[in-house]
């Protein structure tokens, strides 16, 4: 992401408290995902991030890739004994995505518990 001297954007270091990323001119700021921490067998490391309300206009433009649905997400050579099993892409994004999905009851299950919940199961 490219910077444009607004503040804001902060990470949170394993184990760390938020901090500042710092604002430099011409600098360009790449947030490793999980999918990249797994090829690099953890030498790179995902961070949480957040952004703050700007205090004035701040203009960012994100860029998300996900690999290849079929490529297969292991450890690359030379980066030692992998500390993740090998995935597909499209598994580990399916897993990903399921993991931040809330939990659903089916809708006859849930009409249930309402019902339960009001007093009105027989």
């Amino acid at each position: 992401m490219a910077t444009d001297g607004e503040p804001g954007l902060q990470v949170r270091p394993r184990g760390g408290h938020w901090m500042d990323v710092p604002q430099l001119p011409g600098a360009l700021i790449v947030n490793i995902g999980d999918c990249l921490m797994r090829w690099t067998n953890d030498i790179y490391v995902s961070t949480t991030h957040r952004v703050l309300p700007p205090l004035r206009t701040r203009h960012s433009v994100a860029f998300f890739l996900d690999p290849n649905p079929e490529s297969l997400i292991a450890a690359l050579p030379g980066t030692g004994a992998p500390v993740y099993p090998p995935v597909r892409a499209v598994d580990y994004l399916r897993s990903r995505l399921e993991s931040t999905a809330p939990d659903e009851a089916e809708p006859e299950e849930a009409g249930e518990a309402k019902g339960q919940a009001a007093g009105l199961a027989s």
